[in-house]
């Protein structure tokens, strides 16, 4: 059996307390035009979904694009003209070599020349969060965000960046249906997650979970799991992993997504579709898959999307804003069981091929579009400083 001995990572700290104020909006807003704001994000996960619904909004939008992933922004995708036609969706992009210079008074300079909003994605806090000082960078960047930016750290479980308030504190608070948790390695005694995943070069923790059985796998999947961790990483990983709640596996392959709109601007609370994913043979989602619910289901989305809003905003005072979503199984009693929550934007560009928006609107609509629509009608309403974080 693996050593039982826990790691850890140079007295490290971070933010085990939640940062759950409110960021100063006025302060941010000042040189903005409001009349005149464009939405943008980097180019990853819901890049183009973000621009596309600007465009069709009539917010200028904008890609902060990574040197050797920019082509599909500033190339296929870009806006432009082909004869009486215009093509594309992405406007304007700033390529930049490493995706930590997103953070710099330069690249924070451009944003706000535009009047730039930025939606934040989990590519976002995968990409530019720090091991030494979380997710502090992100939080005092100089640019206003659509929604609640502290609820992207409040997705994480594991050390160094987990937080007390985070995603599963949650799901327990609002009464979600989730699986059962084991305190220990040892009582693992059925099928069980661990919600820490191997290392990525690129996206330092991904997370494709891990499925054990029994207390002697857990410490054969750890030990796997440093042994191919690089040298300079096998501490930070085998942290994560320790520190990684372990949770029952639910059988089967019924994964659904239900992904939610919360409006402070209206009050409101928005069912705008599922979908499905499928993995690369390590893990990695690959693609996304629009589906619908029997009818009959939808009573359980209804009362979880509701129960997590209400929750929310027990422990984060401005509660969540605009998308997000609850990732479920379904388990053998046709029951949703939730076993992830997005807090912000989720990576489903297929929402508005989904019935659900048309319920809503008469026509499709997806994430990136939904928000736009948000940020229009804060500006109208003056409800702006409720939608922005």
């Amino acid at each position: 059996m693996y050593p039982q001995n826990i790691s850890v990572i140079g007295g490290i700290d971070i933010n085990k307390k939640p940062k759950n104020k409110r960021r100063d909006i006025e302060s941010l807003l000042e040189g903005y035009d409001i009349n005149n704001l464009s939405h943008g994000t980097c180019g990853s996960h819901s890049a183009l979904d973000v621009c596309s619904g600007a465009q069709q909004e009539g917010l200028a939008n904008f890609v902060l694009a990574k040197e050797g992933r920019h082509r599909t922004y500033t190339e296929m995708f870009r806006e432009r003209e082909h004869g009486i036609r215009k093509i594309g969706c992405v406007q304007e992009v700033c390529v930049v070599e490493n995706w930590n210079e997103i953070l710099s008074k330069k690249v924070t300079d451009w944003i706000r020349e535009r009047n730039g909003v930025i939606n934040l994605n989990r590519s976002w806090a995968v990409y530019l969060r720090d091991k030494q000082t979380g997710y502090d960078p992100i939080f005092e960047m100089n640019v206003p965000y659509f929604g609640n930016p502290y609820l992207v750290q409040a997705e994480e479980r594991a050390d160094p960046y987990k937080i007390e308030y985070n995603q599963d504190f949650l799901a327990k608070k609002a009464n979600l249906p989730v699986p059962d948790t084991f305190s220990t390695p040892e009582a693992i005694d059925r099928p069980a997650l661990i919600k820490a995943s191997q290392f990525s070069e690129k996206r330092d923790f991904a997370r494709n979970f891990i499925i054990v059985n029994s207390p002697e796998e857990y410490y054969e999947k750890l030990k796997m799991v440093v042994n191919n961790a690089p040298a300079s990483e096998k501490v930070f990983v085998e942290s994560a992993f320790r520190s990684a709640p372990i949770q029952e596996y639910i059988s089967g392959d019924l994964l659904i997504n239900l992904n939610y709109f919360r409006s402070p601007t209206w009050d409101d609370l928005e069912f705008l579709g599922a979908d499905t994913r499928r993995q690369f043979g390590n893990g990695e989602e690959a693609t996304h898959i629009p589906i619908s619910l029997r009818e009959s289901l939808l009573e359980q989305v209804v009362n979880m999307g509701w129960d997590l809003v209400e929750t929310v905003a027990k422990y984060y005072p401005q509660g969540l804003v605009g998308p997000f979503a609850i990732q479920c199984m379904g388990d053998a009693k046709e029951k949703l069981r939730p076993i992830d929550l997005s807090l912000r934007m989720p990576g489903s560009p297929d929402a508005g091929a989904t019935p659900y928006p048309i319920y809503f609107y008469g026509e499709r609509v997806d994430f990136g579009r939904r928000c736009a629509m948000e940020i229009n009608d804060a500006v109208k309403e003056g409800t702006l400083e409720m939608v922005l974080g």
